[in-house]
């Protein structure tokens, strides 16, 4: 067997998140098509935006259904162990379509209320939704690099897209600079381990963990620093100050999107990595990961309390989930995962 998969293989494995794109792609090309002219009136932007809501909600259901078509074929192995084709997967992409689809019915109805979006809107949480996908599917740390990006940058903009409110405009320029540090993080991290591993996939790390047991200065820094950057994704204290201020200033639909959908597909991640990459150097961030938990469980629960903001109050209550969360992944193995996925849904 060729250590890298061929190109129908690969194509197999992705079919999901092809067809998202292909049809995120497909509205896309829709709206630069038949631009809003400057006369055009509110009703008539309203009524463009809720056809590509809608559409977009049709299209996570024709998406759902091929990722239950996949599950239950069973033959979704890949030759180089890129990318997963486990229960894991597959589950997550299903929570992962139901909160976007959710969200896009939000979209629609507060357009009708408000007309505060766009018809770009609906495509690029599409985007987002897609860079998700990709992160419940990655075994290999480029592709966990791809997912995080087309996931961050597409939400970057939907915490500003109302450009009628100056809390948004604040909440999109926090969100964009707190998380490119957190990219740095992340990719200085898969640099340093590439270097002290030789490979990026995960399972390729995984043995040379075991291979190794007196781990190198060099791996556990490029650890420590790719769950700085991971951290930064879920939430979690000392991480978290990004979160009230954006889930304040972003419009609902898309704080509802991002509190719910962005943070299953960032935890999804996160378990991956700790369980198949870093779950034998266990004694090393075992403690860390631990008191982590209980930081941003007690940080969530307490700020909670003095909020006067009904949205603060919910951001933060999203923040002490990230902590219950987090336990699963100090418990670790395949009994976390399970729970880790009960969890979200």
């Amino acid at each position: 067997m060729s250590e890298y998969m061929s190109g129908g293989a690969l194509l197999r494995a992705l079919a999901p998140e092809l067809l998202l794109t292909s049809g995120a792609l497909a509205m896309l090309v829709g709206t630069v098509w038949s631009p809003q002219s400057q006369r055009a009136g509110a009703a008539e932007g309203a009524e463009r935006t809720s056809t590509m809501s809608r559409f977009a909600v049709v299209l996570c259901l024709l998406v759902g259904l091929v990722v239950v078509i996949a599950w239950g074929d069973g033959a979704t192995g890949t030759a180089d162990q890129r990318l997963a084709g486990d229960g894991f997967r597959w589950a997550i992409d299903l929570v992962i379509l139901l909160g976007t689809g959710m969200s896009l019915m939000l979209i629609d109805a507060e357009q009708h209320r408000s007309g505060a979006f766009s018809p770009e809107v609906p495509v690029l949480v599409l985007f987002a939704a897609v860079g998700m996908m990709i992160l419940a599917a990655a075994r290999d740390l480029m592709f966990v690099f791809l997912g995080v990006e087309l996931m961050s940058l597409a939400v970057y903009v939907l915490a500003g897209v109302n450009r009628r409110s100056g809390r948004g405009a604040e909440a999109a320029v926090k969100y964009f600079l707190l998380g490119a540090v957190s990219t740095g993080f992340l990719l200085y991290g898969i640099a340093l381990l590439y270097g002290a591993t030789g490979s990026t996939r995960l399972v390729d790390i995984g043995q040379w963990v075991s291979a190794h047991p007196p781990l190198s200065p060099l791996f556990i820094v490029g650890a420590a620093l790719l769950l700085v950057g991971l951290a930064f994704k879920v939430a979690a204290a000392p991480f978290h100050l990004w979160t009230p201020d954006v889930y304040d200033g972003a419009p609902l639909p898309i704080t509802a999107f991002m509190s719910a959908t962005v943070k299953t597909a960032a935890f999804a991640v996160f378990a991956r990595v700790m369980v198949e990459a870093l779950g034998r150097a266990s004694a090393q961030w075992h403690t860390g990961l631990w008191w982590l938990a209980v930081a941003t469980m007690v940080v969530g629960n307490v700020f909670a309390l003095s909020q006067r903001n009904l949205v603060r109050m919910l951001a933060y209550s999203s923040i002490a989930h990230a902590g219950y969360l987090l336990v699963t992944l100090v418990v670790g193995g395949a009994a976390a995962t399970t729970a880790l996925v009960f969890y979200m849904v």
